[in-house]
């Protein structure tokens, strides 16, 4: 296992074990959370929906995902946090600089991204 592995596993492991910690932002954020509930399929969820700072909410979206989905879904989370801290959106857009619309685009871009870093 090399070292980037090793450290997606620990802060995957990490942002999911958060769950119910933190719940301050809950009630800030109500309209989102009632609009991503009303989703049928998780994938369609809107990014601009979700409340990435919530560790609580995307966790709770992880659980409705396949679990191959779930960990492309934590890793784009982790990979937005980043880039909120660091500037560096490349692993956040699309090619042609857009962000992903859904859940699905975000896991599609963070699949492709993980192809082409091997």
């Amino acid at each position: 296992m090399n070292m980037r592995s090793s450290i997606f596993i620990a802060a995957t492991l990490a942002l999911a074990g958060c769950g119910n910690g933190s719940r301050a932002n809950e009630g800030d954020h109500q309209s989102a959370g009632d609009s991503i509930q009303a989703v049928a399929d998780a994938t369609e969820i809107k990014i601009a929906d979700i409340d990435f700072l919530n560790m609580s909410e995307t966790h709770d979206i992880a659980k409705k995902l396949a679990p191959a989905d779930a960990a492309l879904f934590l890793e784009y989370a982790i990979n937005w946090k980043a880039a909120k801290v660091s500037g560096d959106q490349s692993k956040i857009l699309l090619p042609d600089g857009t962000a992903p619309v859904t859940i699905a685009d975000a896991t599609a871009l963070t699949k492709a991204q993980n192809a082409t870093s091997r």
